[in-house]
């Protein structure tokens, strides 16, 4: 009977770890496919604007989703942007940057003079 009982006490230690190395794995996992900004480039004339437009897929991919997005500029002498809508405020070229979460995405924009 010892035999028995180290056999079944081998077998109930396997199937702890078995399951064990289970918990957890029932949440799927999401994966990013995609964050991109439309259209990737440009070109306006001081005082215009442009919709610029962020597409995330899956579309709740950060908390927020396509709410949580962050518009920037990386020159406001150039285009200004305020929720993907972009004004030209001066000539040249300026990058308008998109960032949910760790995602981020951009689009260039030439300015010209009237």
């Amino acid at each position: 009977m010892t035999r028995t009982h180290r056999f079944a006490g081998s077998c109930a230690l396997a199937l702890a770890l078995v399951l064990g190395a289970c918990v957890g794995t029932t949440e799927p996992t999401i994966t990013a496919t995609g964050f991109i900004v439309a259209p990737t480039s440009a070109l306006i004339a001081v005082g215009d604007t442009v919709r610029i437009t962020a597409f995330m897929s899956p579309a709740d991919l950060v908390p927020g989703g396509l709410a949580s997005v962050r518009w920037s500029s990386s020159d406001t002498h150039i285009a200004t942007v305020d929720s993907g809508l972009v004004r030209g405020t001066g000539a040249g070229q300026a990058t308008i940057q998109a960032t949910a979460g760790q995602y981020h995405a951009s689009a260039g924009v030439r300015v010209v003079a009237p």
